[in-house]
This record gives structure tokens, sequence and C-alpha cells, in this order.
């Protein structure tokens, strides 16, 4: 019985000085924790990620996805320092036309940008979700202060009478805007960027753009109050995402083609985030140059951004990181972070939804942070 004892403490033993021999030792600790981008060779460039031309069979190791090469110390310390730049190698700014994104505009509000505007919230939204819009209106996009303006942004619709509803409704919210590309989830990246386009050739005063999902609730006090610590020059504001593993199947499958890194470079999430007018041009002008991929956030403040230099403003309240969905007899104001700037719902179908979104927002507006009535939650919201 004693032996086993000894066996066992012996085995706990060299597994603990294994540990701490990869963790100290910098050649292994740095080729086990290296981000899987900084290793894969550059298809199109044919050239590895410290600029070494790559041979044939290294290249056809790359087409074919296989396991990347090994890395001296030092090779590691330059693969470190070469890992912003190495987006820019695979989606550089090409000297010629990429993406016209000249779509013609079909509809667009009058007057919308008029005047002391400081705020633009634009929502991408879908046809059939008429509550949703009717409910924003009404709630967070309501006019409660004169300088800020909501508009929604859609693309062409399947039916020709879906298409004219939406010219009704606009003559009805003046607030609709719709470009001619068709309006499908595969097109977000279009509908995003048309974003960016609508307030540039709109827009002439110096302004904050807040790009929304439709099924996102801004809490526009708490934005209003971080805006206004700003000016709006150089911003790029929204929840910080610094590590996403890329997914190459299903809805939100990029393929290889597309982009050839297993993680994404850091970007914000695309349920709400918010650019000055100057970063809205200058990703905009770069758009046209840079071949699309399909996950809009990715592309916009991620791809673009990265190689235009843009740094994000990390907000870890913006966007609430949990989809929030309906308890009963329980008050919102004890789930949601009292400092959150942007909560996603989440429900069965769109009716629901607004409702959950008209509830929520009821809540929330009366939540108190004394010991009278119903105290906001302090909970931290949980990184993606």
């Amino acid at each position: 019985m004693r032996w086993i004892k000894s066996t066992f403490f012996v085995i706990v033993f060299l597994s603990f000085c294994f540990s701490l021999f990869i963790l100290l030792t910098p050649n292994i600790s740095s080729s086990y924790k290296q981000n899987s981008w900084e290793r894969l060779p550059d298809k199109w460039l044919l050239v590895d990620t410290v600029g070494s031309p790559l041979d044939e069979s290294a290249r056809t190791s790359a087409l074919e996805g296989s396991s990347p090469r090994k890395y001296t110390g030092k090779q590691l310390k330059e693969l470190r320092a070469y890992r912003k730049d190495d987006i820019k190698a695979v989606f550089r700014r090409q000297p010629y036309i990429v993406n016209n994104l000249d779509h013609k505009l079909l509809i667009s509000p009058r007057n919308k940008c008029q005047g002391n505007v400081t705020l633009l919230m634009v929502a991408l939204s879908q046809y059939k979700n008429i509550h949703l819009r009717s409910v924003i209106r009404k709630t967070w996009g309501a006019p409660k202060k004169s300088d800020v303006r909501l508009c929604f942004i859609f693309g062409r619709q399947n039916t020709t009478a879906w298409d004219e509803d939406l010219i009704l409704e606009s003559q009805e919210h003046h607030d609709i805007i719709q470009y001619d590309f068709l309006d499908t989830y595969e097109n977000l990246v279009l509908k995003s960027l048309s974003i960016l386009r609508w307030a540039n050739d709109h827009c002439e005063r110096d302004l904050f753009i807040l790009k929304v999902d439709d099924d996102i609730l801004m809490m526009t006090s708490r934005l209003y109050a971080r805006l206004s610590q700003l000016k709006p020059e150089g911003v790029l504001l929204g929840y910080y995402n610094p590590h996403s593993v890329v997914i190459r199947g299903g809805r939100w499958g990029v393929s290889r083609t597309d982009f050839p890194f297993s993680t994404f470079p850091p970007y914000l999430m695309g349920g709400a985030y918010v650019m000055s007018s100057d970063v809205s041009r200058t990703l905009l002008a770069s758009a046209k140059h840079v071949s699309l991929i399909p996950i809009e956030d990715v592309f916009i403040t991620g791809i673009l951004a990265n190689i235009n230099y843009i740094r994000h403003i990390s907000e870890f309240y913006f966007v609430f990181s949990r989809k929030f969905s309906v308890k009963l007899n329980e008050n919102a104001c004890k789930r949601v972070p009292m400092k959150t700037i942007a909560l996603h719902l989440d429900a069965p179908n769109e009716r629901l939804l607004s409702d959950l979104m008209l509830l929520t927002y009821k809540q929330l507006s009366n939540c108190s942070t004394t010991n009278s009535g119903v105290v906001q939650s302090r909970i931290i919201p949980k990184p993606l």
C-alpha cells in the first residue's frame, strides 16, 4: 500500500514539473499559445507570416489546411510583432475598385440630417418586423432630444407588394431607407455599409452613427451620456470581441477561400456599435477596395478598421452579451446590469419580441439605484 502512495506522489510531482517547464520555457510555451492566424501562411502572397517565401510543398499544405510548421523562439517574437499586419497582407486595399457599392437609392427620408444633428440611429430591419418598428418608434427610438434621428434600413424585398408597403410606411413615418439589393442575410454586409453610405451622402455635419439591429433594446439615456464624453472624431465604440473562432459551415459559416485564418481579428459585436462620421467615411472608402466577407461586424469593425489603423473603444457594458428572454415574476431591473447600454432580446416570434421590448423598456426605465423600489442589478455581464 505504501509503494502505491509513493508512486502516486511521484507522478503528481513529475506532472507539476512538466507543467512548470512548459510555462517557463519561452520557445515551447509560445508554440502552445500562439494564435492560429499567426501561424497560417498567406495563400495569396505566397509568403509565410514572417515574410519568407513559401516553397511548393508549404503552399500545398496551406491550401489543404494542414498543421502549421514549428517556429524558433526568435521567429515567434517576429510573429507576435507581425500579427497585426497579417490581416493587412491578405485583406489589403487594392488599387482598383472591388465593390462598387453603387446600388440605387429607392427610398430616402427627407431632411433627416438637417439641423443640429449629433446622433443618427439606423436600425437594420426586416419587412415582417412591423410590430417591432412600431415599438421602437414609441420607446427608445422616440425623439427625446432634438439632435437625434432614427431610421430603418432595408434592401429590395422578395415581392413588389412588400416594396410598396415600405413606400407607404415611409410616407407615414418618414424614417425608411431602402437600397436596390436583395434584402437577405447574406447581404447584411451591404446593408450595414449602406448605413455609412447614406450618412456620408446626406449628413454634412460631423456626428455619431449608431448601427443597431431591431432586436436590440437601446437604453438611449445611457448612450447619450457616454457619447457626451467624446468628440465625433476617430470613434469606433462598442462591445469588444478580441477572439472569435471562425465557423466554416451553417448560417455564420465563412469559407477558407473568403477567410483563410482560423480566428477573426478583434472586432465589435454587431448588435450595436457607434462610429463617428470621419471613421464612417474612411471605412466606406476602404470597403470599395477590399473583398467582402459575409460577416458584417467582422468585416467593417474588424478587417476594415485593422487595415486603416482605427482603434476600438471598448465598452464592456455596451451590449449585454447574453440574450434576454422573458422570465415570469422577475423584473428586468434585477437581471440587467445597471450600466448596460444595449440589450439583445430573444423571443420565439416577432410579436412576442415586440411585447418583450415594450415590457423590458418600461421596467428598465423605472429602475432605481436606491433602496426604495426595485433596485437594478449590479451583476457583471459574462464576456463572450
